[in-house]
């Protein structure tokens, strides 16, 4: 298999020097002068417009004969996920762990694709997550790449799945907010172009006080339920973020992790 790396490429960190500081004992306050010149950032031909989480445009600077560039819209532009650690005064740009290889045909050609998942976690566990990327065959081609995260509402899980030998990549999203729950599943390969092909989806939607009040919707939604648990517990496990724990598994012991739910999220019920 060919040996990938999930990192910036060093010529790029050559070109560009991204401007931190690493405070050890204390922190230090210096006021500095610095020459603003309407610097544009070019990636790959395309325009990159620096933005910080606020969604406000930062511009790069000059400091002493340096560029400095808002490290979070490089990252971002190189898709790789960037985080800050406060306590330990560190920038994070990509994932931590060491990446989880897995092997499955999921475009049916006869041929294993390679399913890198990577996991991470920061700030004791409120910063969890994995991306999970589908390269065809054993080359660099990127069929398809998506996060399991912890959102507001919900969390997020990627499963391996197999019919008939055939297999099949699995997102299940359970999302609830201010009483309205929206559950989605959704069961897919890859065609000869790497398309996306849906083998079954399915979603759920209902307020939880007609489940817990008015006792409506019980009957469908235990049935959307147990379509859903079918498919986990015939599924392996590659990562999930069931109500912010990140779980994952590994091929070396495939049957060690695989999340089995007895139940998933009946509101109250």
């Amino acid at each position: 298999m060919k040996k990938r790396f999930y990192g910036i490429g060093i010529s790029f960190l050559a070109t560009v020097l991204l401007f931190s500081t690493v405070a050890s004992a204390a922190s230090t306050i210096k006021t500095i002068d610095v020459t603003y010149r309407d610097i544009k950032l070019v990636i790959d031909g395309k325009e990159v417009v620096p933005k910080d989480v606020n969604d406000s445009i930062v511009e790069p600077f000059i400091y002493d004969g340096t560029t400095y560039l808002p490290i979070r819209a490089i990252s971002q532009a190189l898709n790789r996920r960037v985080s800050w650690d406060g306590t330990a005064s560190t920038v994070y740009i990509g994932i931590s762990n060491e990446p989880i290889i897995w092997q499955a045909d999921l475009d049916h050609d006869g041929i294993d694709d390679t399913i890198v998942v990577e996991t991470y976690m920061r700030d004791q566990g409120s910063d969890i997550g994995a991306i999970v990327s589908i390269y065809k065959g054993d080359s660099d081609l990127l069929l398809y790449s998506a996060e399991a995260n912890v959102a507001h509402v919900g969390w997020d899980g990627f499963y391996l799945y197999y019919n008939d030998n055939d297999a099949y990549l699995m997102n299940w999203r359970p999302g609830m907010f201010q009483g309205y729950g929206d559950y989605v599943y959704e069961l897919f390969c890859f065609d000869d172009s790497g398309e996306k092909v849906i083998f079954d989806s399915g979603s759920h939607e209902f307020l939880s006080q007609d489940l817990t009040v008015k006792h409506e919707g019980i009957d469908e939604f235990i049935t959307f339920v147990q379509t859903v648990n079918t498919y986990l517990m015939q599924s392996y496990l590659l990562a999930d973020t069931d109500e912010g724990q990140l779980m994952y598994g590994t091929p070396d012991d495939p049957f060690a992790s695989p999340y089995f739910p007895e139940f998933l999220f009946y509101p109250g019920y």
